[in-house]
């Protein structure tokens, strides 16, 4: 049984989904654009940095497909309720939605063993983190995710019903169903497993690679700063370390986020096939599984200027280039 809070909790909280799931993804849509023309540029340009701009893409992506789902669901769904042609979008934007998404994670994973090799084998580090290997990868990763996406692709039918309207009018509702409950099982332990679980385990390990990593470096970093004579070693070094601590403490960040917030997810996913209860607490807590998701993957941004003072810098110049133009028209057309 479902406990009624949680049932409240569902009804109280989905106006407020509403209006919130919306702003996010735009917000989310257009900070992904800013973290994309950024890692583009010339001076930023290295193999970790271009699995960046996938991850980005793919969040980007993903919440464009959040966007036009949750569009439909609240609002022309209820006012068209059960239109064939308004389930055909939020299936297929559904579905979308979830391949770009497991895509960001394996790429979050990527990141986090290329950022691994690069901490624990830093003289190796442009022999073994390469832009062709990077490339590789992420077409690797967004093949293999687009197969483990065919059976979500196939499970949904849209199935239909009739009902008599008061003036004695048929008109015909529809509603998405599974084709077989073996085939829904099938497909949730799969996802959960191959998208949620597997990855999350793995950034795990990786994330304490990545912090041993981190405290061994710095260890070393002092080492040598006290056995230095030379003031611009000294400065070299340090600016050399600064930079490449400053892109693992991002990364780490990233990687726990993506932790906290797929782990939880995945082992509902696994555990509804063995428990329907399970599967009704996932429909009402629905909403707040998605606003988690939709914040996980539009805050790297936020990081990256929180935390990049190298990211900020290039933000600030491109907005800087940006506005310049549309200033000297200004001028112009005041002078005159």
């Amino acid at each position: 049984m479902v406990s009624p809070l949680v049932i409240q909790f569902s009804f109280a909280y989905r106006p407020i989904f509403e209006v919130v799931c919306p702003a996010l993804c735009i917000v989310g849509i257009v900070t992904n654009c800013f973290n994309i023309l950024v890692l583009s540029k010339q001076k930023m340009k290295s193999p970790t940095n271009v699995l960046l701009q996938w991850l980005a893409a793919a969040d980007g992506l993903g919440m464009i497909s959040h966007l036009i789902y949750n569009i439909h669901y609240p609002y022309l769904d209820k006012y068209k309720t059960g239109a064939f042609s308004t389930k055909q979008i939020m299936n297929v934007s559904m579905v979308v939605a979830v391949l770009f998404h497991s895509i960001a994670i394996w790429l979050a994973v990527a990141l986090a063993m290329f950022r691994s090799l690069v901490v624990s084998f830093p003289l190796h580090a442009g022999r073994l983190c390469t832009f062709s290997r990077v490339y590789i990868t992420a077409g690797i990763i967004s093949i293999l995710m687009v197969v483990a996406a065919v059976p979500n692709m196939c499970i949904n039918t849209i199935q239909g019903y009739n009902l008599t309207a008061a003036d004695n009018t048929t008109i015909t509702r529809y509603y998405f169903g599974a084709r077989s409950r073996n085939l829904d099982n099938f497909n949730r332990i799969l996802h959960s497993v191959a998208c949620r679980l597997l990855p999350c385990l793995l950034l795990l390990i990786l994330n304490a690679v990545l912090i041993q990593g981190m405290i061994h470096a710095k260890r070393r970093h002092l080492e040598l700063t006290s056995a230095s004579s030379s003031t611009s070693q000294q400065s070299g070094r340090s600016a050399s370390t600064d930079g490449n601590s400053s892109s693992t403490v991002i990364l780490v960040a990233i990687v726990t986020l993506s932790i906290l917030t797929e782990t939880p997810h995945g082992v509902i996913l696994f555990w509804i096939p063995f428990d329907q209860d399970v599967k009704l607490v996932y429909n009402c807590m629905g909403d707040l599984i998605d606003t988690l998701t939709i914040l996980n993957s539009g805050v790297n941004f936020f990081l990256y200027c929180t935390m990049s003072k190298k990211f900020r810098k290039s933000l600030i110049n491109m907005m800087r280039k940006a506005v310049k133009p549309g200033l000297w028209f200004t001028r112009k057309s005041n002078s005159r």
